[in-house]
């Protein structure tokens, strides 16, 4: 009895030393969403191309993002900001997915990675420009952008202007989905505090911090909770 007690005392100990989540309930008491669901199902969606994604989901569809797509079509939102806190799936997967269940022929679609580990693709000179983006993969009526020129798309954030060239995307996409993880979702939601946006993330528990959760959800309140 003393050496169950003298166990739990200790694990008590390390949970708030590492200050991360040890239970799916406590993850979803931090996160204080509307909707929760597991990412089991999406797992098999990891680091696809656009046309992969699709093939997938036209064999196997996926409820849970029928579910996803069902709330943000309730909220009546053209942006959709999908973050990862320590999450085997990234920000970036989960998006295009439900990109790709989303998009139509009345219902265009981009997405944006502002993950700094995604990386910079040569651009083909004769690509699609719209705005100050550019279009790097494209399928059905699905666009993935990035910035044009150098710049990245996380170093966009600290330019002057970064609001107003997502806002003019609005003009030729009907749904906009952004994405980032990790530390690079915190400068995201930084970036986009105040500005009504439809909030997923991306959280798994032993591994996600639960400050950098309340921070997140102080700057912009999470709609949706995906959890591992």
């Amino acid at each position: 009895i003393i050496g169950l007690f003298v166990g739990i005392a200790l694990s008590l100990v390390l949970a708030l030393y590492r200050g991360v989540y040890y239970s799916r309930k406590s993850l979803r008491n931090g996160a204080q969403a509307h909707f929760t669901f597991s990412t089991k199902t999406l797992l098999t969606l990891r680091n696809k191309s656009l046309n992969d994604v699709n093939k997938i989901l036209s064999k196997k569809p996926r409820p849970i993002l029928r579910d996803m797509a069902v709330e943000i079509h309730k909220s009546g939102t053209n942006q959709v900001v999908v973050t990862s806190l320590r999450s085997k799936l990234s920000s970036n997967d989960v998006a295009q997915a439900l990109a790709c269940y989303v998009q139509s022929a009345t219902m265009k679609v981009a997405v944006i990675n502002f993950s700094s580990r995604a990386k910079k693709i040569n651009i083909d000179r004769e690509r699609l420009s719209i705005g100050s983006f550019v279009v790097t993969e494209h399928a059905a009526h699905l666009s993935v952008l990035e910035p044009e020129g150098d710049v990245t798309a996380m170093e966009l954030l600290g330019q002057k202007g970064f609001w107003e060239s997502i806002q003019s995307l609005n003009s030729t996409f009907d749904l906009l989905f952004l994405s980032a993880d990790n530390s690079d979702a915190i400068s995201l939601i930084s970036a986009l505090e105040g500005q009504e946006m439809f909030h997923i993330t991306l959280a798994r528990t032993k591994k996600t911090k639960s400050a950098a959760l309340l921070e997140m959800r102080s700057r912009l309140p999470i709609q949706g909770l995906l959890y591992e």
